[in-house]
């Protein structure tokens, strides 16, 4: 009402609105974006990788989060058919 009583003017019509903010934290409690952060120290860390990776043989130096036992490879034992995009996998239907 304070507002509106700085900048009321006699002939016009006003209507109540108000706005609703939800969830607001402080941007120190705020979990980053995985795409968004963008960290100038990035590139030249993933630079530095690359040569020593280059140098020394691919996996030599990689990030901590990679693990450090990637024997692990996934069973495609029992893959789906392909059926709409290998000819040679089309379902055979008979009558």
């Amino acid at each position: 009402m304070d507002a509106l009583s700085k900048i009321y003017r006699k002939g016009y019509n006003y209507k109540k609105s108000g706005i609703i903010l939800n969830d607001l934290t402080s941007e120190e409690l705020q979990q980053p974006s995985l795409f968004d952060y963008k960290n100038p120290k990035d590139d030249k860390i993933s630079a530095v990788m690359d040569l020593i990776n280059k140098k020394y043989g691919k996996g030599s130096i990689r990030l901590a989060g990679s693990g450090f036992d990637n024997d692990w490879k996934m069973s495609r034992n029992h893959l789906s058919k392909r059926y709409t995009s290998d000819w040679n996998e089309l379902l055979d239907i008979k009558p």
